[in-house]
């Protein structure tokens, strides 16, 4: 005979309670989240130590390295959670009689023998950003860059800086933290550390849970405009600490690697000098046969010796440069002018630009005389600086006038160049360092061709 419907529903209903318990609601626990790499960070009930726990290990026993109490992270756990349940009394009460009935079938089967105790297994404890010593340092290091005074004074040891900075020898104690803090954010000892940014901190296991030790800092440079972008400049520290009323505060630090100081820039390096006469070269567009280049020019303007040449020398180079641009002498006298402008060097550079300066405003560039006389004043500042900026006599032909504009450029791109570098030593920069500027030998006149020299 078939149950009545009521009496169904009351055993339906009974079946669930007895699933999910006597109040009717599902059983339910809490984890401490489970990180990505499948660990959980559980406390010690005794003095707080964080641990990060494998799943596979939750119900093992572990000691802490920090008090030494043993205990079982879930059953840490559960017991926090029993604390916050209404039926205290009868979960424990309850725990307390399956223990005494789990305990006297264990003594049962051994033969009376007590149960070995389980061997607690060894975790790593803590040594990133959620060890408190690590905590406490990063925060005085950013408390450093910031000249943060209230967080350096809460995060430092004040006798021990004082020590470690050779500070507040004859400074009463009351006024020892603002001889210090002086010391921090102007001293050389921490420049690099002020002007760096923290990014990351940790600690060695060995340390993780001492009164005191050291943690390992790293800070890379800032850009001056403080954006996401770092320069290579990179420091490491070890900064000292020790426990003090609850927290952790420094005491010291050593630079395991610091940058270098910058070194001041090369004056022979200089090339923004502004030329008292030329004033400062431009970058021009100049196109030629439809391919568009940048040039850098500076106006012709007559130029004087160099400061400080001797008259004799003056005499020595304009000499010279006449016999450069003398079409009616010998090829010999005029390579032997370019020979002994060569030795002179950069005193014979304004002169041979001022010879240019002179044939363009008296001279129409058509001629192939003037042209001529350009080619070799050009060939001369070829062989003192190393350069070439194109000149050509035959763009100046006649019959190809039209192309006067990429002559002249050629000649202001000398102006230019002579613009940027007449302040510089290393003004010859296209002649290689081992490259003599001693003239080519004169043949003897007494050596047959082909001999070989004695």
């Amino acid at each position: 005979m078939s149950r009545p419907r009521f009496a169904r529903k009351h055993d339906a209903l009974t079946t669930r309670r007895r699933a999910t318990g006597t109040a009717g609601a599902s059983s339910r626990t809490t984890s401490p989240r489970r990180a990505r790499d499948g660990k959980s960070t559980y406390p010690c009930p005794n003095c707080g130590t964080q641990y990060r726990i494998p799943q596979e290990k939750l119900d093992d026993s572990i000691k802490c390295a920090n008090c030494g109490r043993v205990f079982v992270p879930t059953a840490s756990s559960q017991r926090g959670l029993a604390k916050k349940s209404s039926a205290t009394p009868f979960v424990v009460g309850g725990g307390v009689l399956v223990g005494a009935i789990v305990i006297g079938i264990m003594i049962a089967n051994s033969g009376g023998a007590p149960v070995a105790p389980v061997k607690p297994i060894a975790v790593a404890p803590e040594t990133g950003m959620n060890n408190p010593r690590v905590r406490d340092v990063a925060e005085w290091v950013e408390a450093l860059q910031k000249a943060n005074d209230f967080k350096l004074k809460q995060t430092s040891d004040w006798a021990e800086l004082a020590r470690f900075l050779a500070v507040g020898k004859d400074t009463p104690p009351a006024d020892l933290s603002a001889a210090v803090i002086t010391e921090l954010l102007g001293g050389t000892r921490s420049a690099f550390l002020r002007v760096a940014e923290l990014t990351s901190a940790s600690i060695k296991p060995d340390q993780a849970a001492a009164a005191s030790g050291w943690v390992e800092v790293h800070v890379i440079l800032r850009k001056p405009d403080e954006k996401k972008k770092y320069q290579r400049d990179t420091g490491e520290y070890r900064v000292s600490f020790r426990s003090a009323e609850g927290r952790f505060v420094v005491v010291g630090w050593e630079a395991m690697y610091e940058p270098p100081p910058k070194a001041p820039p090369d004056p022979n390096l200089e090339r923004a000098v502004t030329h008292a006469i030329l004033g400062k070269a431009q970058d021009v567009q100049r196109t030629l046969d439809g391919q568009t280049f940048t040039a850098r020019e500076a106006e012709l303007k007559p130029l004087p010796h160099l400061d400080a040449t001797p008259p004799e020398q003056q005499r020595e180079i304009d000499e010279a440069v006449a016999h450069v641009v003398d079409l009616e002498g010998s090829p010999a006298q005029s390579n032997r002018a370019m020979d002994k402008l060569r030795r002179i060097g950069k005193p014979s550079v304004p002169r041979l630009l001022n010879q240019m300066y002179e044939i363009v405003t008296t001279t129409k560039l058509d001629s192939r005389d003037a042209l001529l006389k350009l080619r070799r004043l050009e060939q001369s500042l070829e062989q003192l600086s190393g350069n070439r900026f194109g000149f050509d006599p035959s763009e100046g032909v006649v019959g190809n006038a039209g192309r006067e504009e990429y002559r002249v450029s050629a000649l202001k791109q000398w102006y230019g160049w002579w613009a940027d570098n007449h302040a510089s030593k290393k003004w010859n920069i296209g002649i290689e360092q081992d490259e003599t500027l001693e003239p080519t030998p004169k043949p003897d006149p007494n050596q047959k061709d082909g001999a070989a020299k004695k």
